[in-house]
């Protein structure tokens, strides 16, 4: 019986990547029946570098002109239990691509690979081709990208290796399990990718191997393709949480994340950010008035009050999860107090617990001393807290004022 992936949209048309005999006129299902579309263009190891790259349609009779969506699936790699059925794509996936590719990426800090240089392969290198090739015969259209691991790499690097024109025209990214190539682009391409990061979604999953090549939580999005999202996965055998089955879904049926605070506020200041860019080109166009300069100002305004908001009350959830932890340490601390010592069998645990009382151990300097402190921790946390919100609704509310003055301005961006 065929594996299903977690029922979740844009991973379910990822994973189409990996249907068999993917050629033109195949119509593209999921796993739970939605249409993706028809394919119509395929790259099969058309370089000899082992791309497998497909270009779907919603209707392929229409003329390519009048075409306004096009999905573009980057297939990952050939498993190596396939190397007798397809020992060509074997190589060419782990030996010409996947494991240069890692090396690469681990010595990213080593004095030969520092600075601004194109470290790809020949593979990354025919995925961009294909990528400009599907983006030629579609002058009109808008692009989702989709690609898994060796996929999801070809994605990144075509992404980056577009013209500034063309990369607009990428509406959306899901990319999955893969290692961080950011630190294998030149100083252009890293540009390219920067300019659409909020529309780059690399979903990435701590217990695979493979995903956190290049990778630390801490970093959060920084120094990488797009946004990245940690999945809070379940753990599974190596090669079936890269595939991720793995991945779980939330109360809302979306990938199920974790929230840390690198995670979260910094990736959806990095996401306003984005839009306010696009504000700020759509109005530079014929100089800037004053009220497009207050507007502006508004708009940077309201990300980052709103972003330091999320910092504060994900610090305060963190506070609170970690008393409730470090207060069950405490008790169970004191109830070890009860515990007779090896060797020690005349004496009985009230014996135990009167010396240690009267050494000063007791239930008020071990959980009493310790709730005291994190209660103030709490308190303290609470009072931020409450002066971030004021101070962010105070602010917002201030903008939405000034923004009022001027309805057609505000209306034109959807206020």
């Amino acid at each position: 019986m065929t594996k299903k992936y977690v029922n979740e949209g844009e991973l379910q048309t990822a994973m189409t990547e990996y249907l068999p005999n993917m050629r033109v006129g195949k119509v593209v299902d999921t796993q739970y029946g939605k249409e993706v579309g028809t394919v119509t263009q395929v790259y099969d190891n058309t370089s000899g570098a082992g791309e497998q790259v497909y270009a779907v349609v919603p209707n392929p009779e229409q003329d390519a002109s009048q075409v306004q969506e096009v999905t573009v699936l980057f297939r990952g790699s050939t498993g190596p239990d396939e190397v007798f059925q397809k020992s060509a794509d074997v190589w060419n996936d782990w030996i010409e691509n996947d494991v240069p590719l890692g090396l690469r990426i681990n010595a990213k800090g080593h004095p030969n690979f520092v600075g601004d240089h194109d470290r790809s392969t020949k593979q990354l290198k025919a995925a961009s081709e294909a990528l400009n090739d599907i983006m030629a015969k579609y002058p009109n259209a808008k692009f989702k990208i989709y690609g898994h691991s060796l996929g999801s790499m070809d994605a990144q690097y075509a992404i980056a290796n577009l013209s500034e024109e063309e990369v607009w025209r990428i509406v959306s990214a899901h990319i999955y399990n893969a290692p961080n190539i950011y630190g294998l682009l030149d100083n252009k391409q890293k540009k390219t990718v920067d300019m659409i990061k909020g529309r780059i979604y690399n979903y990435a999953d701590p217990k695979d191997k493979i995903s956190m090549v290049g990778r630390r939580i801490d970093q959060g999005s920084m120094d990488s393709v797009g946004m990245v999202y940690y999945l809070d996965s379940k753990k599974k055998g190596f090669t079936d949480q890269h595939m991720t089955y793995g991945y779980q879904l939330d109360a809302d049926g979306k990938l199920k994340v974790l929230k840390t605070l690198e995670t979260g506020p910094v990736n959806q200041v990095f996401v306003g950010m984005q839009e306010f860019q696009q504000y700020k080109s759509a109005l530079a166009r014929g100089g800037f008035s004053s009220t497009e300069r207050l507007f502006l100002d508004g708009e940077q305004a309201r990300v980052v009050a709103s972003g330091f908001s999320a910092v504060a009350e994900m610090a305060h959830e963190k506070i609170e999860q970690e008393t409730q932890e470090t207060k069950t340490k405490a008790e169970e601390l004191y109830r070890s107090l009860a515990d007779v010592p090896w060797g020690f069998f005349y004496l009985s645990s009230s014996d135990v617990q009167a010396a240690y009382a009267n050494g000063g151990v007791d239930y008020s300097t071990t959980v009493g001393e310790i709730e005291e402190y994190c209660q103030k921790k709490r308190n303290k946390s609470t009072e931020i807290l409450a002066s971030s919100k004021a101070l962010t609704k105070e602010l917002l509310s201030g903008i939405d004022r000034i923004e009022e003055r001027d309805q057609i301005l505000s209306g034109i961006f959807g206020r």
